[in-house]
């Protein structure tokens, strides 16, 4: 895959659930291979994933796009202890918090969220149930949906980590950010 997103000529990846399942060697192994940036603001441990950034700000047709990575904060329940170590991810939420304020102040005109958390099946459903329950649940990591809720000042979430792709963006009312998911496996 890596060598598939050289030739395409990706400009940034937020690792996923899978990239973790093999162990870090395995991951870091992987990406030295990679001709561009690796995004992970939430990511915390001790230099774990080689040359991680949170975000980057890439110029564009006089245009400096902000692109911030969030790897989906629930992969510590999704993959073994023993593949992470001493690996924890912030909840997303803070991220958000933390980092666009940032990307704002180096320049950025348009900030991109790529995130690794998923766009789910039935997208107006569990927003519904989302929005419902906002005040009543107590959240510890969010799909892409939800997170867009919290999305002020980013303009464009792109998920990946669920295989189910949409042909229409989703469009959330409260924060004014789009959001799109491919299909599975880049397609």
């Amino acid at each position: 895959m890596i060598e598939w997103m050289n030739k395409i000529g990706y400009d940034a990846m937020v690792p996923g659930q899978y990239d973790f399942i093999l162990g870090i060697d395995n991951l870091n192994n992987t990406l030295s291979y990679a001709n561009f940036d690796i995004l992970g603001s939430n990511l915390n441990c001790n230099n774990c994933i080689s040359n991680i950034k949170p975000y980057i700000i890439k110029k564009i047709k006089g245009v400096n796009i902000g692109i911030l990575g969030i790897i989906n904060s629930e992969i510590s329940e999704l993959i073994p202890k023993s593949k992470l170590k001493d690996i924890n991810f912030n909840f997303e939420v803070e991220t958000i918090k933390k980092w666009v304020p940032e990307l704002k102040k180096n320049g950025a005109d348009v900030i991109i969220l790529l995130t690794s958390s998923g766009v789910p099946w039935d997208r107006d459903e569990v927003y519904s149930n989302f929005i419902n329950n906002i005040d009543s649940v107590e959240y510890n990591s969010l799909n892409a949906i939800e997170m867009g809720y919290f999305s002020q000042g980013i303009d464009l979430i792109v998920s990946g980590g669920i295989s189910k792709g949409y042909n229409t963006a989703w469009y959330d009312p409260h924060s004014h950010v789009y959001t799109i998911q491919n299909y599975g496996n880049g397609t």
